[in-house]
């Protein structure tokens, strides 16, 4: 499989929930960048047009999907894309 990966942009995680300011019984989010990450655009079976940059191809397992996973810049590698769950409080 390949990945097609934007170093343009960064992506983000749900690293903690505050409470609403209009509206106490809701919480908002509050988002953290994850450091030398880049988004995954897609996963595609093979290289199918030459990306231009900031883009380009990274070979990778089949399990990773591009909502799900971001790619290190500087590791070289896939990691999941974990969110703090929602208070159930």
């Amino acid at each position: 499989m390949e990945a097609v990966i934007d170093t343009s942009t960064l992506v983000k995680f749900i690293s903690d929930w505050v409470r609403d300011t209009q509206d106490p019984t809701k919480y908002d989010p509050v988002l953290t960048t994850y450091a030398n990450s880049a988004r995954i655009c897609q996963v595609q079976e093979n290289k199918t047009i030459e990306q231009p940059p900031p883009f380009y191809y990274v070979t990778c397992p089949d399990n990773i999907t591009s909502n799900q996973f971001y790619y290190d810049t500087v590791a070289l590698t896939f990691s999941p894309v974990v969110n703090v769950p929602y208070p159930t409080e």
